[in-house]
């Protein structure tokens, strides 16, 4: 200890503090030697000693140090400060390391200038330090301004060259649509490229725009203009592992047919349709709407067709159990216990009343009777506050209390195998090649489930047989659940040598085929079997 104020004994350069040397004879002996950088290790090393030490030495070599510092910083803080004035950003490329070299160098001497922790003694740098420190900050503010306009999506060492560092995802956020654009006429090998080097810096949105860019330039590299040019493209851009979502296809048009079903069709209880999985919107139009569409080149018209459900049980098991049947009523066991505290709460109180009156009597007067007096008034009132508590106890309990009956009954419990059958025809329009594509996709679907068959609605287990079997609801909702086809499948289906190509009929005579084919289907689930609700899961 020095003056009150902690040091550590043991300093830097192999010194020991003690009494008669302290930490600030050390900083005034290494500055007598022009040791000006020791001095501010040590001055760094004992910050707790001359921050709150309030001696004359302690403060002397604090500000001698400051002053000569400051002298010795001054020429390299005047150098760097000039350095960076003389940059006249933005500057060419073949530049960039020149001034990559201009900001390491006063980046340095920032460091550097933090670890002289006196230069920031009385809480602010001086002039010189706070203007070099203003310059670097809005140099490298106005470099970093500037990379927008200095990114090029060819540019593999971009980031590395750049003479600031940079956030790779901001700046690729930001230029978006410049790299992009930029990429609109790459081949799909360096669509994949810059995405392999940019992986990491970018955002869902990104990724998604590559990906409608490599589809592009997938389709444009295969020969030919049909389905089978799309269905490649899409493999193509699935294959390199980028999504495909937000696409803007101008060949291919998909329309999902409305229809107006009439009570007297097929019991259809879900709905039939395809699902949007490549980039393409679905469409919604009338048969006659859809056809009217003359400009596409590709029409791809989606036909959801008659659909049923089945219900088959395969089994049962019994299970026996017992319901609820009546109520009767027993003797309370608690008023019992309310009447017997009752009982005793009075001859209490009586016991205690007789020997308060015989004691009074033997007493005979005088100023000791008052004591006793007390005593036994006193034992009374406690005596008749628990017999009115026992009474009020007695009177709040119930004298007979009701108890379930249960009688014995056996349930079902019925394995049900659930179908669910639907038909979807597809017809691809071939304008350009005119041809006329279609073919039929037959869904099935089945589920078992186990279902408890006359479960009485009073059952005293109710609630653990319905954890253990499946209700009505989830039967119903098994059975009305929609059903899809993935579009891609619908694609794959139409590149496959199984379907029906022939020439483009007129659109009178596919409006035709098409309400001929929906027909067919219907008559054919018409003859299905339809829904067979032979499960009983009412309660009794």
């Amino acid at each position: 200890m020095a003056g009150g104020n902690p040091f550590v004994t043991q300093g830097p350069l192999d010194k020991s503090y003690h009494l008669f040397f302290s930490p600030a004879d050390h900083v005034d002996e290494l500055l007598a030697a022009g040791e000006v950088e020791k001095a501010s290790q040590v001055w760094s090393h004992q910050s707790a000693y001359f921050s709150g030490n309030e001696r004359a030495a302690a403060l002397k070599a604090t500000r001698t140090l400051d002053a000569a510092l400051s002298a010795h910083l001054a020429p390299r803080l005047d150098r760097q400060r000039e350095r960076l004035e003389a940059i006249a950003w933005p500057v060419p490329r073949p530049n960039w390391p020149a001034i990559r070299s201009v900001i390491a160098d006063a980046d340095a001497l920032k460091a550097e200038l933090e670890g002289h922790k006196v230069l920031l003694a009385d809480g602010a740098p001086d002039e010189r330090h706070r203007r070099f420190l203003a310059k670097l900050d809005a140099t490298a503010a106005k470099i970093r301004a500037g990379a927008k306009a200095s990114f090029r999506h060819d540019d593999e060492t971009f980031f590395s060259a750049y003479p600031v560092p940079l956030e790779p995802m901001a700046v690729l956020t930001e230029v978006r649509e410049a790299w992009s654009a930029g990429l609109a006429n790459a081949t799909p090998a360096a669509i994949v490229a810059f995405r392999d080097r940019y992986e990491k810096a970018l955002d869902e949105n990104g990724f998604e725009a590559l990906g409608r860019l490599h589809y592009r330039a997938s389709l444009a590299g295969v020969q030919g203009r049909g389905i089978d040019a799309i269905t490649a493209a899409l493999a193509a851009t699935r294959s390199a592992k980028l999504p495909l979502r937000g696409v803007t296809e101008d060949r291919l048009a998909v329309i999902e047919i409305a229809q107006r079903r009439s009570t007297g069709e097929a019991p259809a209880t879900f709905p039939v349709g395809a699902a949007t999985d490549p980039p393409f919107a679905i469409e919604t139009a009338s048969l006659e709407n859809a056809l009217d569409r003359k400009a596409d080149f590709l029409l791809l018209l989606v036909d959801g067709g008659p659909a049923w459900s089945e219900r088959r049980v395969t089994g049962r098991e019994m299970v026996q159990s017992e319901y609820q049947k009546n109520v009767r009523h027993d003797d309370n066991p608690q008023f019992i216990i309310a009447r017997a505290d009752l009982r005793r709460a009075e001859r209490e109180y009586r016991d205690i009343s007789r020997r308060a009156d015989h004691a009074e009597a033997r007493c005979g007067g005088g100023v000791g009777c008052i004591g006793v007096g007390l005593v036994a008034g006193l034992s009374t009132w406690q005596a008749e506050a628990e017999v009115a508590a026992a009474r009020a106890r007695l009177e709040s309990t119930p004298a007979r209390i009701p108890v379930p009956t249960y009688a014995p009954y056996s349930f079902a419990n019925a394995s049900v195998d659930v179908t669910r059958s639907g038909t979807l025809g597809y017809y691809l329009i071939d304008r350009a090649n005119r041809v006329l594509g279609q073919g039929t996709i037959v869904l099935s679907e089945a589920k078992q489930l186990v279902v408890a068959e006359g479960l009485h609605d009073h059952d005293r287990y109710r609630v653990l047989h319905a954890v253990r079997t499946d209700g009505e609801d989830k039967v119903v909702a098994f059975e009305t659940r929609p059903m899809e086809v993935q579009l891609s499948t619908i694609l794959a289906e139409l590149s496959s040598p199984k379907t029906d190509w022939r020439p483009l009929p007129t659109v009178a005579d596919i409006r035709k085929d098409i309400l001929a084919d929906r027909a067919k289907a219907l008559s054919a689930a018409r003859s299905a079997p339809t829904q067979t609700r032979s499960v009983s899961i009412r309660g009794r």
